[in-house]
């Protein structure tokens, strides 16, 4: 090659290196620019919060005079000028919760967390959300999700507790109230919720002083009331029962709320005991008004029938048994996948009675976890086919 040639090259390499350069100045410049055209002033941050704060609180005042719309819209612009705004998020999760839009109020929460990776309490109440809804599956990942990464959160605690408890599990359901109740002494639900979990493992007489030394005013609410009345007439004082302390208990619940399922049927109860089958079944029938599958209730009227020989007593006790043991068939497969999440023959048996009250969300959950591990389940592709055209049918 001549030296021409060469030159010639070396003169390309050198042209092309500059190029590189020059292209890779322009790009560092052109993200900065975009970078700086972005990024906001101090100035202009503080002044966007302060803006996102009076539109939160203008959305406040207007909820309280029952505008909601107005409200809402006034908090998605604060959530607009700071998207970090923990209070305008929570008023609309709060708002969507009162609405019954559960799932709603978790995607808020979501856009909370993506907003702000450092938010705190989200899982917490998400698993608040979904156990609400009757997510108990979702519910019960959320509440432990939630207790791993913040175990100091009375929240977490409350509500892997009250999972445990709707599965029956009473032994693993108290250490989980005890420590949200040692967390947050204040907390009346948390209290509540502690009375109950002791009562069924036996410690009634801890449950009852829990719920008389509790602040007047939560005290006389009629959540506390049901439950004092509840324990009074299951377990009584030192394993006496106490049937007319519970009676008064449970009108004073009736009193704030007298459609009330569960007092109506605790009352219910009570009064066919004592051979008052008229007010008995008065307050079955309100419950079973409020509540159509509660089988205490069902339970009750079945009697009833059957002492009466009315006509009606076959099938009511029909009813009866099978309200019983669905109840008793879902908390025993809840209980164990609790437990045992990896027995593959219960989690397609809990899909199926999830299925079967409605919570087809969660079924389909448990079908697919299933298929991950084997996607050639023929049980689970059946259950799913049965799941998804019962769904399309709809």
């Amino acid at each position: 090659m001549s030296t021409s040639d060469h030159s010639l090259q070396s003169q390309a390499r050198s042209r092309s290196r500059v190029a590189v350069v020059v292209l890779l100045g322009l790009a560092i410049l052109g993200g900065a620019a975009s970078y700086f055209a972005k990024r906001k002033s101090p100035a202009a941050e503080s002044a966007g919060k302060s803006a996102a704060r009076m539109h939160y609180e203008t959305g406040v005042k207007l909820a309280r005079s029952d505008d909601l719309t107005g409200a809402s819209n006034e908090w998605q612009t604060a959530i607009g000028l700071d998207s970090e705004y923990a209070r305008a998020h929570l008023a609309l999760v709060k708002l969507a919760e009162q609405k019954g839009d559960f799932g709603g109020a978790v995607k808020q929460l979501d856009a909370l967390r993506r907003a702000d990776p450092q938010a705190v309490h989200i899982t917490c109440r998400q698993a608040g959300l979904y156990l609400r809804a009757g997510r108990f599956e979702k519910a019960a990942a959320m509440a432990r999700e939630s207790v791993d990464s913040e175990p100091d959160c009375p929240q977490a605690h409350t509500m892997l507790g009250a999972i445990l408890a709707k599965s029956g599990d009473w032994a693993h359901a108290v250490p989980e109230l005890e420590t949200a109740h040692r967390i947050d002494l204040e907390s009346a639900p948390v209290t509540m919720a502690l009375a109950v979990a002791l009562g069924h493992a036996g410690k009634a007489d801890e449950a009852i002083t829990l719920l008389e030394t509790m602040p007047e005013s939560e005290r006389g609410s009629p959540h506390a009331q049901y439950r004092l009345g509840w324990l009074l007439a299951e377990y009584g004082r030192n394993g006496h029962k106490d049937e007319k302390s519970a009676l008064e208990a449970l009108y004073r619940a009736r009193a704030t709320d007298p459609a009330n399922a569960e007092s109506n049927a605790e009352a219910g109860k009570i009064l066919l005991r004592q051979g008052d089958t008229k007010r008995a079944r008065a307050h079955f029938e309100n419950a079973l008004h409020s509540e159509a599958t509660n089988a205490v209730a069902a339970r009750g009227m079945a009697s009833i029938f059957a002492s009466q020989h009315l006509p009606e007593a076959t099938r009511a006790r029909q009813i009866a048994e099978t309200l019983e043991k669905r109840e008793t068939t879902l908390r025993d497969a809840r209980r164990k996948y609790l437990m045992e999440p990896a027995d593959t023959a219960n989690a397609l048996r809990l899909a199926e009675l999830e299925a079967r009250t409605g919570n087809r969300l969660d079924a389909l959950d448990l079908i697919t976890g299933v298929l991950k591990a084997d996607p050639n389940n023929g049980t689970a592709l059946a259950l799913l086919h049965r799941l998804t055209t019962s769904l399309e049918k709809q």
